[in-house]
Formats: structure tokens, C-alpha cells, sequence
């Protein structure tokens, strides 16, 4: 595995955007609470995620750094063209600095789990020599 490339930690985040980020960690949706459990402690093939990672002033609602890779979780609200616009430019802003954003459903996460951390270790794998 590749150390850390400190992508995240070269930035200035404000108090607000850090208050903000604990607020949403403390308020996860039932498929982050599942998804959470299964990744955190480096359970998800080794690798570092952290939740609500702020890069750019943008909330990515999982993070490895170690695979430059954004993980969201999407729930029916991701379904208007008002919230499709925010995550489009949100996938650009992640892009512009080499990160790969992968999303899934809430449904997905709550229904195939299994396959979705397959998913998520795979990426990670094949980025970690990003």
C-alpha cells in the first residue's frame, strides 16, 4: 500500500466546515451507519476510510486517501436535477485533484453489502498506485 500522500491535510478547512463534518458523522443515514461498521479500522482490505472528509470545502461521505477514492452513499434526493448538479460539480472539484468518486444507492448499500465493499476494495487496490 502506498503511504499517505497528505492531499487532505495540505488544505486550510475552516471551523464551520469542521464543525459541520462532525455534525454529519453524528447523523450518518442507516446505509452509512452499515457501510461504516464494515470499513472502519482499516477492515475494508487494509485501507484508511474516514467518513465526512471535507476536500475543497465539499463533503466526501467516505475517504481513502491511501486510493485517492470518494465513496457517497445516495439516497432519494439524489434523484432531482438540483442535487445531480451539486454532485456533478462536486465530482469535478474531487477529479480536478486526482480523486475517483464511486457512488452507490442507499438501497444498494442496505441490500448487497458484500458486494459493495468488494467493490470498494477493488478500487481501492487498483488506485492505491495512484
Amino acid at each position: 500500500m502506498k503511504p499517505s500522500t497528505g492531499l487532505t491535510r495540505l488544505q486550510r478547512v475552516s471551523e464551520k466546515k469542521l464543525r459541520t463534518a462532525r455534525t454529519l458523522r453524528g447523523e450518518m443515514t442507516p446505509a452509512e451507519k452499515a457501510l461504516w461498521e464494515q470499513v472502519r479500522g482499516r477492515k475494508c482490505g487494509g485501507f484508511k476510510i474516514r467518513r465526512q472528509q471535507v476536500v475543497e470545502g465539499l463533503f466526501a461521505d467516505f475517504y481513502c486517501e491511501n486510493a485517492k477514492l470518494a465513496i457517497e452513499i445516495d439516497g432519494g434526493v439524489h434523484g432531482t436535477s438540483e442535487q445531480q448538479e451539486i454532485d456533478r460539480h462536486r465530482d469535478d472539484v474531487f477529479q480536478a485533484r486526482g480523486i475517483k468518486t464511486i457512488r452507490f444507492g442507499n438501497e444498494e448499500v442496505l441490500g448487497n453489502l458484500s458486494d459493495v465493499l468488494d467493490r470498494i476494495i477493488g478500487v481501492c487496490n487498483k488506485r492505491s498506485d495512484v
